[in-house]
This record gives structure tokens, sequence and C-alpha cells, in this order.
């Protein structure tokens, strides 16, 4: 769901979800499958037209996974399982406030944004892990929040090479 006045303001918006599963016998605990790809992320950026191709922007990146993720390990012979992350264990957010340039060709589309101002806030709703450690301080936290102050880098670029083939790239600083 995106919003472009053609003049002065822009707000785009995306949502990804990716899930990918292996099978595997030794996974009998929790049946057959394990997730190997499981992402939800969503990312909004509100834009206002400084110059030319150049923006303010406000962008606001979360996400999460959907899926349990599990580690085995054998206990005296029985093979036992902990849960090593979850939904919303760990859920990082960073809210931003930067420059963003756009480029648009035929075939090319590039966004880069610069943002000096940033919070990353990062949660893990779970506690238990393994005995003497909670899953909060698996992920390097004190507590279940965490807030940080920096700056963020995003360059998203998509390149339609014929019309059956698109090479598409994101980087995340």
């Amino acid at each position: 769901a995106n919003y472009n006045n053609k003049q002065r303001l822009t707000w785009d918006n995306k949502l990804e979800a990716r899930l990918g599963f292996q099978t595997m016998e030794r996974y009998s605990l929790s049946g057959r499958f394990k997730p190997t790809t499981d992402l939800l992320r969503l990312t909004s950026k509100v834009g206002v037209k400084a110059f030319s191709h150049w923006y303010y922007s406000l962008a606001l990146q979360s996400w999460t996974q959907m899926t349990q993720a599990r580690e085995y390990y054998d206990d005296g012979g029985v093979q036992r399982y902990r849960v090593a992350s979850d939904f919303m264990s760990p859920f990082e957010a960073v809210l931003s406030l930067g420059m963003e340039y756009k480029l648009e060709k035929k075939r090319f589309t590039l966004g880069a944004n610069l943002a000096p101002v940033a919070v990353n806030y990062k949660h893990v709703s779970r506690t238990l892990y393994k005995p003497n450690q909670t899953l909060y301080q698996k992920f390097g936290l004190d507590s279940h929040d965490r807030f940080d102050f920096g700056s963020t880098l995003t360059v998203n670029a998509k390149w339609a090479i014929c019309k059956m083939l698109t090479w598409q790239g994101r980087l995340y600083f």
C-alpha cells in the first residue's frame, strides 16, 4: 500500500513474509519439518520532497519470525528440545529520521535511505531458555526490552533485466 501525490509526499509500505521448511527424520519431536527461512518484516517510510531526487524521510522497520525455532539435545539417551526463538522473541523495530535518494529509470529503481538519527528497539517476550539462562540473555539483553540509539543506512535496488528476470537487492546497515 503506497501513496505518491507526484508533488511532495510519498508513503511507501512493504510487508515481507518468508517461510521455508526442511524435512529430516531427526526432528521427530516436532514433526518432520524444521524452518530454514522464517521472516516477517514490515517497512513503512514517509517522505517529503526536499529537492530533485532527495526526500526527508521518517522510516519504521520491524521484524520477527513466525514459527518457533528449537534446539535439540541428548539428555541421557533421550532426545529433547528447548525453544531457541519464537514469534516476538526476538522482535526488533528501528525508527529512523534522515534523507532518502530515489532514482527511477525505465528498468531500474534505486532507493538509498541515510538516517543519522535512529532508535533501535529489541524485545524478547519468552523467558526460559535453559537452566540459569533466560532467552533474552541469549540475545544479549539484560531484561525483556532494550533501546539503542545510532544511525542506519538502507539501500534497495531493483533491476528488470528482461521480462522474465528481475534482480532485487537490499543492504541494511
